[in-house]
């Protein structure tokens, strides 16, 4: 039987999952500004796409290779919304391109792990 590895990989160690706690906490400081008070949907949807990019990238990497590869995808998928909302409060001047910096380096920083560990998975695959 082909089952998988009864070792799970310590989390903590991954850096793109450390990344995506700095992003998530980065998001919390911005969102906790007065200005956010009205934009209810806005800061909640920022909110849920930078923890959903965490919680994916802990999951994807608890479990083994095929279903990784879903889970990564669904971190990226969250870290694209994430940054829809960022340029959508940008526009409105809610948040000033000073305060994003720091988000848009974590957000890079995450997409780029993640695109190698993929791009890892696929190569395992077709061989």
């Amino acid at each position: 039987m082909d089952l998988p590895s009864p070792y799970t990989p310590d989390v903590k160690n991954f850096d793109a999952y450390n990344q995506a706690l700095l992003l998530v906490e980065k998001v919390y400081e911005i969102t906790k500004e007065q200005l956010f008070c009205r934009e209810g949907l806005l800061k909640n949807g920022l909110r849920k796409n930078a923890t959903s990019c965490a919680a994916n990238i802990a999951e994807a990497h608890q479990l083994y290779v095929p279903v990784t590869f879903h889970f990564f995808n669904n971190a990226l998928q969250a870290l694209n919304g994430l940054d829809s909302l960022l340029d959508t409060s940008l526009s409105k001047g809610i948040v000033s391109k000073k305060n994003l910096k720091d988000i848009k380096q974590l957000r890079v920083s995450i997409r780029n792990i993640l695109s190698k560990r993929m791009a890892n998975i696929r190569r395992k695959r077709v061989s």
